[in-house]
């Protein structure tokens, strides 16, 4: 995507791009020496690549510049830091900047508003777009066979209360965004097999790591 908009007049959505400070609490322990909102935080709402695998990056949703606020979740058991491993992690937030992001048409008119740069430069970001998002996608996929694999050849009991824990966090984020019931009893039929899938790996990918570190 290209960034076309400056300060976004309203409250961050899905697909904005958001700079911002905060501090950070862990298991309600301050993390760090200040109380200031001294930590930076730049991303792109719902790519999830802070605290990755959480979707903490989605409750930024609804906030505006200069609201200071907080936004809480809770890390996996096989969380990719070993130090933020199955904790409770609040951040206090003020947003500085939300900017609008989206993919521009591809004409002459725009690239004669854009003269640093010609039509073929902005096909090419465009290009260079997709195949991310195609590498992403087929990462995806490798990783989802390679745990199916692991799930298949490991017997591994899911506890209930992993379980339980996970639909409360959909539920919570169901509420968050204003589902409607229709909806919300829809992803309820669906979502048994999906959350057990999804504690499993999480337990398997630890097995994993004590494994690697055992030898």
């Amino acid at each position: 995507r290209t960034r076309i908009a400056n300060v976004h007049p309203l409250a961050a959505q899905i697909g904005d791009a958001v700079e911002g400070r905060f501090r950070m609490y862990v298991n309600d322990v301050l993390e760090g020496a200040s109380e200031e909102l001294d930590k930076k935080i730049e991303l792109v709402i719902g790519e999830d690549n802070f605290f990755t695998g959480t979707n903490l990056d989605r409750k930024l949703v609804g906030h505006a510049v200069k609201e200071q606020f907080r936004i809480e979740t809770e890390t996996p058991l096989a969380y990719a830091i070993e130090k933020f491993r199955a904790k409770r992690i609040a951040l206090d937030v003020e947003l500085d900047k939300i900017e609008e992001l989206a993919v521009p048409e591809l004409d002459e008119a725009f690239a004669q508003e854009r003269a640093q740069k010609g039509l073929e430069e902005l096909r090419e970001d465009l290009r260079t777009q997709l195949r991310d998002r195609k590498r992403r996608e087929d990462r995806d996929v490798r990783l989802e066979a390679v745990f199916e694999k692991l799930r298949q050849e490991n017997a591994v009991p899911v506890p209930e209360s992993l379980s339980k824990g996970e639909r409360a966090r959909e539920e919570e984020q169901w509420e968050k965004y204003a589902l409607p019931a229709a909806e919300r009893e829809e992803l309820r039929r669906t979502q048994e097999g999906r959350i057990e899938r999804k504690v499993k790996n999480a337990l398997l990918l630890q097995r994993v790591i004590e494994k690697e570190r055992m030898e």
